[in-house]
């Protein structure tokens, strides 16, 4: 990033000095003017001296002058920098210098984790030792952790976007580990909560809120879009509510884990809920990521204009059988489907219970029990936009799978069976049925939170 250091005002003050005082006589040969008043103002020694010594020496002078101060500047720098990390990320990210904010802020991070010898990890990367020290927990290495995640998570996407493939990946890596760091933050289901709360109140528009809801949801979400930059997908991050079972998981475990649960009490259907959105939106950074890498819209929202059909959702099957009949090269949506037989475990799992949870955030009452009927208003929209914008991202893969079938070799039957049971011109399969279920709720259930809200 371009950024300027460039305090030098090119307009000097030069009409500054007072030459009424001063009455010149004739020079003599060498140009240097004797002022004539013998109470001469010390302003008019200067350009005297300035006069006789040549204005390249003086250049020379000032040139000198600058780099003493230039070097003493970054012997400070340096000696603050080592010594203060914290504040010195806090100032290169004040000053927009973004990758320099993210390298002190690393070496905080680190010196925080070597001063509790809380640097490893288990086999799943989750950091155990964190997990169990209170210490870590404190406003300072959550603003570092909070600051590094986001730049690295800009950068990122900077780079990835740029074509710059290598930087790319080192700051995947950084949003990975940071995010990991932060969910295995003891008491990090507080610190969730606190975030939450302070980024709903600063939503201006309260129609934005459910987007804003769930801290922790954003910073899984992270995680795994970052490790599918990577091709790191078969760990997974999960129930960071508590860390007793810490906060990474393996993927098919936890495609296991929706197969067969039934929450048992109302708070247990909410911890469920909770716990599949994480789930489903993870998997749904990973499809964004394979449509981005395949070229296509990766706005689920978006539409576009095909001729004699006027403005078209790009979610559907007209689109997609119309635009994007050739790019998928096979390798894509590895997690979900294979060449050699077709859906895996992952995606039939998904499918077989997808429905079931869509009406579980549907039909779920909002009360007023604890007395924050409210937020738990906002909670079920919040899982509800979330499971909208993962269905589309599904049923958009099912439309371009369908579309681009040959190129999966003996996967392509299992493909075509597939959308013919689920999809069709009917676009009745299981995700476009959830998209258009809660399509018909939403609206409602969000004018009824903002009546509740207008009469608290």
């Amino acid at each position: 990033m371009k950024s300027s250091d460039d305090k030098t005002n090119s307009e000097l003050p030069l009409n500054n000095v007072d030459t009424e005082a001063a009455n010149a006589t004739a020079g003599d040969q060498d140009g240097f003017t004797v002022p004539s008043d013998a109470n001469k103002d010390k302003r008019a020694d200067v350009v005297s001296v300035v006069e006789d010594r040549g204005i390249g020496d003086i250049v020379s002078f000032a040139v000198k002058t600058v780099a003493v101060v230039l070097s003493l500047i970054i012997m400070l720098t340096c000696i603050i920098a080592v010594g203060l990390p914290l504040q010195t990320m806090r100032i290169f990210n004040k000053l927009g210098m973004r990758a320099r904010a993210v390298d002190f802020g690393e070496r905080y991070i680190e010196n925080r984790l070597d001063d509790h010898a809380a640097a490893q990890t288990d086999t799943l990367g989750n950091y155990t030792v964190v997990s169990q020290t209170s210490e870590l927990t404190d406003d300072d290495m959550i603003e570092a952790l909070y600051v590094c995640t986001n730049l690295s998570y800009k950068l990122m996407e900077e780079s990835y976007s740029g074509y710059d493939y290598a930087l790319g990946e080192y700051y995947a890596r950084r949003v990975e580990k940071y995010t990991r760091i932060y969910l295995s933050l003891n008491g990090v289901s507080a610190v969730n909560d606190k975030k939450s709360s302070a980024n709903i109140a600063a939503m201006p528009l309260l129609a934005m809120r459910p987007a804003v809801y769930s801290y922790g949801n954003a910073m899984r979400n992270m995680n795994y879009r970052a490790r599918t930059y990577l091709g790191e997908t078969n760990t997974i991050a999960y129930n960071s509510r508590s860390n007793d079972r810490g906060s990474m998981t393996e993927l098919i475990a936890q495609s296991n884990s929706f197969a067969g649960r039934q929450p048992e009490t109302r708070d247990a259907t909410i911890a469920l809920l909770d716990d599949f959105v994480d789930y489903v939106t993870q998997l749904g950074e990973y499809l964004d990521v394979a449509f981005i890498g395949a070229s296509v819209v990766n706005d689920v929202y978006a539409y576009r204009y095909l001729d004699g059909l006027g403005e078209v959702a790009v979610v559907s099957e007209v689109y997609v059988g119309e635009k994007y009949g050739k790019v998928l090269k096979g390798r894509e949506f590895g997690i979900f489907v294979n060449n050699t037989n077709g859906f895996t475990t992952v995606y039939n799992s998904l499918v077989r219970r997808f429905d079931d949870y869509i009406k579980m955030a549907v039909e779920f009452k909002p009360d007023d029990h604890a007395g924050n009927k409210l937020d738990e208003q906002l909670h079920q929209l919040y899982w509800l936009q979330a499971l909208d914008k993962a269905a589309r991202r599904f049923w958009y893969m099912d439309f371009l799978l369908y579309h681009n079938r040959e190129v999966y070799g003996a996967g392509a039957e299992y493909i075509i069976n597939g959308f013919n049971r689920h999809n069709g011109i009917q676009n009745n399969n299981v995700f476009g049925s959830a998209v258009a279920t809660i399509g018909t709720v939403y609206s409602a259930l969000m004018k009824t939170y903002l009546e509740t809200y207008q009469q608290a």
